[in-house]
Order: structure tokens, then C-alpha cells, then sequence
């Protein structure tokens, strides 16, 4: 087997582990203290990274308002997570209510988090209709997708070497 063929394919071969689709959320946050509410109206024009491509599988927004003044903003943060807190709920105490929404498709955390995800037709886990969450599978459908891809490709490249 030529050697240089060998070297192009395993750097391939390489290059791809590092193909894999990572989820785009929107990423800022204000507190209180914040007279810039753009994370909140608009979070396409904060300045800096609005955008960040995430490792995990879910895009948030954790809302959290005061009781007393009503709907004044607290804390708002546009980010991503592995295992939300919650996925689609508004908690409320005597001091807070916290809206936490979550969602798996690109830039799907846009909204003001006051309506739920199903109000705005956006599921948590991406699909229509009822939520179904199964614990315990180790992949997430683009993982899944991705390592197959992989794996044909590789295959393809092997036989391509063998069968002259």
C-alpha cells in the first residue's frame, strides 16, 4: 500500500472527529443592575458573542422577575446546557417568579421567555406534539447521525486502498 495514500487517509480519517454539529444558541445575560436590555429585546445585536456553538443538548432562557415590583427583571440569561434545570416551567415564591424555557434547534432560545415553548410552537426536545424524554440514551440524534457518517466514510476510504 502506498504510504502516502495511507498518511492522507488517517489525516482524513482525523479531520473528522472534529465534524460534528454543534447547536447555536444565544448567549448573554443582564441582571438588575443592567440599563442595556438588548439580550432581552433583541439578542441578535449584542455586541461581542450573541451567538455560540454548544456542546450540549439544549439552548435556555432562565427569566427571573420580582414579586414586588411586578415584572421587574432580576436576572435573564440566553445560554446552553446539558441537563436544564427545568424545561418549560414558571416557578413562582413569595420573592420570584423564574421562567425557565429549553430547546434543542439552533437559535430556538430567542424569545422573552414569558410565553412557554409551546405557546410559541418550539418543543423542548424539537418535535411536534407531546413530549416524550426517555433517560438513558447515551447519544442525541445528531451524535448518532454524525458517528454513522463517520464510520461510512471510513469504510469508504479503507476499501478504497484495498480494492485496487
Amino acid at each position: 500500500m502506498n504510504l502516502r495514500k495511507l498518511g492522507l487517509a488517517i489525516f482524513i480519517i482525523l479531520k473528522l472527529e472534529n465534524f460534528t454539529e454543534a447547536l447555536r444558541c444565544y448567549s448573554c445575560s443582564i441582571t438588575a443592575a443592567n440599563t442595556d436590555m438588548k439580550c432581552l429585546n433583541d439578542p441578535v445585536s449584542v455586541e461581542g458573542q450573541s451567538v455560540v456553538n454548544c456542546n450540549k443538548k439544549y439552548c435556555t432562557i432562565l427569566r427571573q422577575e420580582l414579586m414586588d415590583p411586578p415584572g421587574k427583571i432580576n436576572t435573564f440569561v440566553r445560554g446552553c446546557e446539558e441537563k436544564p434545570i427545568l424545561l418549560d416551567e414558571v416557578i413562582e415564591d413569595p420573592t420570584f417568579k423564574t421562567y425557565y424555557r429549553s430547546c434543542s434547534e439552533d437559535l430556538c432560545n430567542k424569545g422573552d421567555a414569558i410565553k412557554s415553548q409551546t405557546e410559541l410552537k418550539i418543543s423542548p426536545d424539537g418535535y411536534e406534539g407531546e413530549n416524550l424524554l426517555v433517560p438513558g440514551l447515551p447519544l442525541n440524534g445528531s451524535e448518532f447521525v454524525a458517528g454513522s457518517l463517520k464510520l461510512i466514510f471510513v469504510g469508504l476510504i479503507l476499501t478504497c486502498f484495498v480494492v485496487k
